[in-house]
Formats: C-alpha cells, structure tokens, sequence
C-alpha cells in the first residue's frame, strides 16, 4: 500500500512537470479563437437547455487580445446576445462546468486545469486496475504523460472529451460492477460528449450494447432513459456542414481535385463559383443562412461529381484513413509516402489482431474513428480517444508473444489483469 502511494506521489508529481512544459511550449499551437471564443461567451451566459447565444462584441475584443490576455480573461454576463449555429453546445457546458469549479481563473486557464485533472483522474483509475507494476509504468511513459497526448490535453478546445467513452468502455471490459449511480453518470457524460463530438456516436453504440448485454435492461433502461433526457433538454439545432469536412478531406493525399487539406480549399471554391469572397470571422458571411444554404450545395454537388467521375481518390482515402486510425494516425506535416508507411503500419496491426482472433478491437478501434475515416483523415485531434484504446490492444497482442514473461513478471497469477477475458 506505500510503495503504491509513493508510485502514485511520483506520477502525479512527474504528470504536473511534464504537462507544464507541454503548455509552455505549446503556447502558440491553440485553436483559432474564431472558434473558441463562441463557447467561451456561451458558457458564460448559459442556462440548462438554453440556446447558443454569444455576445458579438465580447468576442471581437477576445480576438484582438494577445495568448496570454485570453488566457486570463473572463467573459462577462451579456445581455446583447445573437445566437451563433456554427457548431454544436456541448462543449459550452464543459466550459461553463470548469469556468465554476475554478472561478478564480481566467476561463481559458480553467479550461486548462480542468481538462489536466480529467486526464490525471482517468489516467489514475485505469493504473489503479492495472495490476502489473510493469504494465504501469509503460502506461505512464507512453500515454499518461506522453508530450504527444498531453498537447490535446492542454488544449483549448473539445478534442480531450473524446477519451471519455473509450476510459467508459475500458472499466466497462475489466468487468467491474457497475452501480445505478455510475450508469446514470456515465450517461450523462456520454451525452454530452456525443454533443460535443457527434463522431463518438458508433463507440456510443457498443457501449449501449455493451451495458445491456452484461448488465441486463434494467440497467440499460435507466441509462437510456438518462441519455435521451439530456440529448433532448440540451440540444440545440447547428449548421455544422458535413460537406466542408468531406470536401476539404480529399486534399489529404495527392489528388488532381483538391490540392491541400486547408479550410481554406472550401472558401476558395465557394469564390469560384460564386465570385464573392467568404469570411469564416465570428459575424462574417460565413453565417449568413443564405450563405451557408449555398456553401452546403456547392461542395455536396462538388464531392458528389468527383465520386462519379473518379471513385478511386475517395476510396483510396477511406483506405488509408481507416488503417492509419489503427496506428499514429494522420500527420499533415509528412509526404505521401511518410502516410503511406503509417497506414501500412496500422494494416500490420489490423492483420495482427485478426491472426491472434482479437476481433473485440478490431470493432471498437474501428467504431472509434469510422464516424470521420470514410471522408476525413485521422488526425491526432480528431483519434484523440483511440490513443487508450491502441495502446491496450497493442497490451494484449504483446502477452500473445515472447515479451509476456517480461510484462508479466510482477503479475499476482491470482488476480487476472489488463483487459484479456
């Protein structure tokens, strides 16, 4: 039980270095405050149910302020208020969730420090069912204070909240018992992160499928009833365009259609054909409803011809995209090559799984990022929640190998551990 507590000192205390030397060093890698700054003026002026209502502003005066002014700076209580539709609410009642906790913070640094002590808690309730002192420590060195996991953990924006169905189904899978408390909870969470994030809608699914199959209806019942309930009081309609991410996809790999994965591939082709510039600045064209009918038909109609012209770029790119998601994921900064020999690797896994019969990760690797592979590749931000999930299927492939005796040295032989059943 001590050395457990000073392993746990010890972490806790490294986590904290390594993750304020992540945010130091990542001060200008944020998110546009175009796209922050609306949830941050939202959460403010937030009520249970109520609309996505942003002071226009408050927000332009956020923008014109440097890292470190928005990094403390409180959004006021408005009355001048417009709503915004750009995006879904969920991420606004994180916000407001971390804005209250830690009141005495700019919201941004609330922002931080929540999403740090959801990344410390989660991390240390999986290390506590981890049995395997050795199994621990990789678990700390390659995900818990991983400086490339931790950048999306100090972030400002919604991309850590992706973790939590895969951190759900991993307690769910080490068979703990699961009291009516902890399911409406866990409802709730889900609920809001799926308004958050719609892509975690499949791994939403085993999970739902999960609960009622080993817990039975009762259970279910509850947490059905639990996550409808909060869907319905607290979602609000979006004019979030699938067909600027599908479009804007196609430039991840070379192609003769689209010559870059930039936003701005969109905008350029919204000017083309219509001969009037756009802007994505809160208050700009951009949200105009008659603009966003016209932007949403001419990139459907845009994707839709280069499908019946040439089929191949799109199915080469859901390849390359599904199998990437099963190792680093998709990194913009390399050539097509470098990708080329990241989706290879996640074939290798993928192959691996299906030879040692590991069909269970096959399927929730594969849920975790098909709500986005099909049109858009996996960037790190956007597979943020699959990263727990490969590392414990890469855990279980490992004990089917020479290197079993070694992970599992330390291992109580009464007490069966990792996630194998």
């Amino acid at each position: 039980m001590k050395t457990n507590k000073i392993r746990y000192t010890v972490f806790i205390i490294v986590l904290c270095i390594v993750s304020l030397a992540v945010f130091q060093f990542n001060k200008g890698g944020r998110m546009s405050d175009n796209w922050v700054a609306p949830y941050l003026s939202c959460a403010r002026n937030l009520s249970i149910g109520g609309d996505f209502l942003i002071n226009l502003q408050e927000v332009k005066h956020f923008q014109n302020l440097n890292a470190d002014e928005q990094d403390n700076y409180k959004f006021k209580k408005e009355n001048n208020l417009i709503p915004y539709k750009a995006n879904p609410i969920g991420f606004a009642y994180f916000i407001k969730i971390a804005t209250t906790l830690f009141f005495f913070l700019g919201d941004e640094n609330a922002l931080f420090l929540f999403h740090f002590l959801i990344h410390l808690s989660l991390c240390l309730l999986l290390m506590k069912y981890i049995k395997s002192t050795r199994i621990q420590i990789l678990f700390f060195i390659f995900y818990a204070c991983n400086p490339f996991i931790l950048r999306y953990v100090i972030f400002n924006f919604y991309y850590i909240y992706q973790v939590i169905p895969s951190f759900i189904l991993l307690f769910m899978l080490y068979k703990k018992p699961l009291p009516y408390f902890l399911t409406m909870l866990s409802a709730v969470l889900l609920a809001l992160v799926f308004l958050t994030r719609p892509t975690v809608l499949l791994l939403i699914f085993i999970i739902s499928f999960y609960l009622y199959y080993h817990y039975g209806w009762k259970k279910f019942l509850v947490y059905a009833s639990v996550f409808f309930l909060i869907f319905i009081v607290i979602n609000r309609p979006n004019e979030k365009n699938p067909w600027f991410t599908a479009y804007v996809g196609l430039g991840a790999y070379d192609n003769k259609y689209v010559n870059k994965l930039s936003d701005n591939a969109a905008y350029d082709l919204y000017k083309k054909e219509t001969g009037k510039p756009i802007s994505a600045s809160v208050g700009g064209n951009y949200y105009d409803d008659s603009t966003i009918i016209v932007f949403r038909e001419i990139l459907k109609n845009r994707w839709v011809n280069i499908f019946q012209s040439n089929p191949f770029y799109i199915i080469r790119n859901a390849a390359l995209n599904f199998f990437s998601a099963f190792s680093i994921g998709y990194l913009s900064f390399a050539n097509l090559s470098f990708k080329i020999i990241i989706a290879c690797s996640g074939l290798f896994i993928f192959l691996w799984l299906i030879v040692k019969r590991k069909f269970k990760w096959i399927i929730i690797i594969s849920f975790a990022s098909l709500g986005f592979t099909p049109y858009y590749p996996p960037i790190p931000a956007y597979m943020f929640g699959s990263y727990i999930l490969l590392f414990f299927a890469l855990y279980e492939l490992l004990k089917t190998t020479k290197f079993e005796k070694y992970l599992e040295s330390s291992y109580d032989k009464r007490v069966e551990t990792g996630f194998i059943y």
